[in-house]
């Protein structure tokens, strides 16, 4: 009779953290383009006009990225076949690459270097929620949420997913209302929650009438401000917020590393914002 050999014990697995979209939205892609690509190689890609002051590879890859989708199908042909290969394997890639492009909108197309493509890139909307978005709704499933005037001059499924958000962000409600498989899709992404969580907490003005492309450019003119938490006694007393905005009156917790919208809550006052850290 063989002995048994006893099981090694290991450590209950722990639950991931909450991933911040900051942190993910164009890491994949310029991951890409540093593992695939020398400095120089970055740098020659760029243009010296667009990586002037970088210091890393990291920014030096920001300034890449901008020079490629500005040049189009020839930008991206510009790379070496092992990151044309890496990101066309990718859907993720791909979607980042598509929302880098959107970032020209919104961006001075003179002036623009890898410090403005960076933090584009980190204030517009993650590529898996414009895409959840462009899956589960058809184009006057959007139009109709987000009305005439915001979807003004939209000719893309991408440009009226901004529409969208535009209109998620003025009301109460939240996502309620979107398509059922649209909602489960994004409460079950980190990504997504965390970047409407910011839109949230920003609250544009209720009154505020600028279409979708404008909205663009507000949030990349967000600022730091003060993210409103609800303490552990409060929570336990309070029913949780059933959408995106909660009525309930916050204490105060400091997150200087978001970038946030400067503006005032539904009562008008103004939010206090944070100094840079």
């Amino acid at each position: 009779m063989s002995a048994v050999t006893p099981r090694r014990w290991l450590p209950p697995r722990r639950a991931s953290p909450r991933i911040s979209a900051s942190r993910t939205m164009a890491g994949i892609i310029i991951k890409v383009f540093e593992a695939e690509m020398t400095a120089e190689q970055l740098r020659v890609l760029a243009g010296s006009a667009r990586c002037k002051g970088a210091s890393t590879k990291a920014e030096l890859a920001y300034g890449a990225l901008l020079a490629v989708v500005q040049r189009g199908d020839a930008g991206f042909k510009a790379l070496p076949v092992a990151a044309q290969r890496s990101i066309d394997a990718s859907a993720v890639c791909k979607r980042e690459m598509e929302r880098a492009k959107h970032a020209l909108a919104v961006l001075d197309q003179d002036d623009a270097d890898w410090a403005a493509m960076r933090h584009a890139m980190q204030q517009l909307p993650p590529a898996v929620l414009l895409h959840i978005l462009s899956e589960e709704m058809t184009a006057e499933q959007m139009r109709r949420l987000a009305g005439k005037a915001r979807c003004e001059g939209a000719k893309t499924k991408a440009q009226l997913a901004f529409a969208v958000l535009l209109t998620l962000s003025l009301r109460a409600s939240g996502i309620k209302g979107l398509p059922a498989n649209a909602e489960q899709r994004i409460q079950a992404s980190p990504v997504c929650v965390d970047w409407l969580d910011e839109l949230a907490i920003s609250r544009l003005r209720p009154d505020y009438d600028g279409g979708w492309c404008k909205f663009m450019r507000v949030l990349l003119d967000r600022k730091p401000c003060e993210r409103p938490t609800t303490s552990a006694s409060a929570s336990e007393a309070s029913p949780p917020a059933t959408g995106l905005r909660s009525r309930q009156p916050p204490a105060r917790k400091l997150l200087a590393p978001r970038k946030l919208f400067d503006g005032a809550d539904d009562a008008g006052a103004p939010f206090m914002q944070c100094t840079a850290q």
